[in-house]
């Protein structure tokens, strides 16, 4: 063979090998988004902010992998604060009622404006899982991934 014929299919080879790798780590990316999803879904309230960490470290290189990832944050943040905030109301009623808070505390006063917070937090995080379900079963039809 001669040097240009070698040098035409080294060319050619990497055309076609850049898309297969490239196929590939989109691929490892997309699943790793959907275990990421499945485990914040999957987790307690008191363990959502461990589960939103691991979700957020998703790395995301190909553009339909990063648009899941935006949406599944979007869900997941808004939930997480949420948890967080009814967490944070249960903690302060427990101490009224056990009386080591006065009920004219300031914490104890502001509860009914975190409850609130709460349920607008987790009615925007329902809203964003709408998003989120659709761009990961897209992951899953694409990447041909198993899972819910």
């Amino acid at each position: 063979m001669n040097y240009a014929r070698m040098s035409q299919v080294v060319f050619l080879s990497t055309l076609c090998l850049g898309p297969i790798a490239c196929s590939r780590a989109s691929s490892a990316e997309a699943a790793q988004l959907v275990a990421a999803v499945d485990r914040f879904r999957t987790a307690a309230d008191d363990q959502k902010a461990g589960a939103l960490a691991v979700l957020s470290a998703v790395a995301c290189s190909a553009d339909d992998v990063c648009q899941a990832k935006n949406a599944c944050m979007a869900s997941a943040t808004a939930t997480t604060q949420s948890a967080l905030l009814r967490q944070d109301v249960s903690d302060v009623l427990e101490r009224v009622n056990a009386g080591s808070l006065s009920r004219d505390d300031p914490k104890a006063q502001g509860l009914a404006g975190r409850l609130r917070q709460a349920q607008e937090q987790l009615a925007a995080g329902y809203k964003a899982l709408l998003t989120c379900d659709a761009q990961v079963q897209s992951l899953k039809r694409t990447y041909r991934l198993q899972g819910r």
